[in-house]
This record gives C-alpha cells, sequence and structure tokens, in this order.
C-alpha cells in the first residue's frame, strides 16, 4: 500500500505553538509529514534557516513520523511531489 505522506510548507519564523498543534492533529491522519521551511531572501527573519531547521528537529526527534527539510522559493510542491523525488507528497497541510 501506498505511504499516506503529506508536505506542511511554511517559513516557520518563528514555528509557533499553532504550527505545533497542526502537525500534532495531523500525525494520526498520515504515514509521514514532511515539515518544509521556507527560505525567502525578501525578507528579514528572525532566525536563520539553519536555526529554523535545527529547532523544528530537535521538537520532533524522537518521532520517526517527521522529516524536516529547507527549501528556497516557490516550487516546493512539484519538486517534492515529482515522482521520482525522493519523497513524494500526495497531501498538502
Amino acid at each position: 500500500m501506498k505511504k499516506m505522506i503529506a508536505l506542511f510548507p511554511g517559513s516557520f519564523d518563528p514555528y509557533t505553538i499553532g504550527h505545533y498543534s497542526i502537525v500534532e492533529r495531523a500525525l494520526p491522519l498520515f504515514d509521514k509529514i514532511v515539515i518544509a521551511v521556507g527560505v525567502n531572501r525578501n525578507k528579514q527573519s528572525l532566525m536563520s534557516e539553519e536555526k529554523r531547521v535545527e529547532a523544528i528537529r530537535s521538537l520532533y526527534e524522537n518521532n520517526e513520523k517527521i522529516e524536516v527539510i529547507s527549501y528556497d522559493g516557490q516550487e516546493i510542491w512539484s519538486e517534492i511531489s515529482a515522482p521520482r523525488s525522493k519523497t513524494s507528497c500526495g497531501f498538502r497541510i
């Protein structure tokens, strides 16, 4: 059976309790959730991309259903949904 994988993209600057709540409520619905931390070079960030990814990964370090990645630009959905992508996501949160 094909895995149910969801993509949760955003800048997450900062990652809030609301974001955390969304992920927690979505966990029972999917086999895996990919949290994609976006970089917008046109905006001033509170935290660097690396710090945001690191902070979110630390929240879910004991949860094998969560993967945290970073991306640059608006094309994350087409990149991650491509048939030959390492992580093919069929759903978006």
